[in-house]
């Protein structure tokens, strides 16, 4: 879970800290001089919130997890802009380039 800044109707701003996975896969892409594709979603269910919260070991997925959590799988949707997937039921939903 990031924070996420609406500038204007064109402009968002995503903090993170440097130690967590999006600045890591933020820097992947720095390096091949490239923009990372993103996508935010908003109003999701309360595992699936937590999971992207949570202190997961990088090796769990946090999906994953939240469908452990709900006792049941976390619909995934694919994106229209990208091939990036976000959950299927939420309020509304954001994509772009970083």
């Amino acid at each position: 879970m990031y924070r996420i800044h609406i500038y204007d109707k064109t402009t968002t701003g995503m903090h993170w800290h440097i130690h967590k996975d999006g600045a890591r896969h933020y820097d992947k892409y720095r390096k091949l001089n490239q923009r990372m594709p993103a996508a935010i979603a908003v109003g999701s269910d309360p595992a699936v919130i937590y999971s992207a919260s949570a202190p997961l070991p990088e090796s769990i997925d946090e999906m994953l997890f939240a469908g452990f959590l709900r006792k049941q799988p976390v619909e995934m949707v694919k994106c229209i802009t990208s091939d990036i997937e976000v959950p299927g039921k939420q309020r509304t939903g954001y994509r772009g380039l970083h």
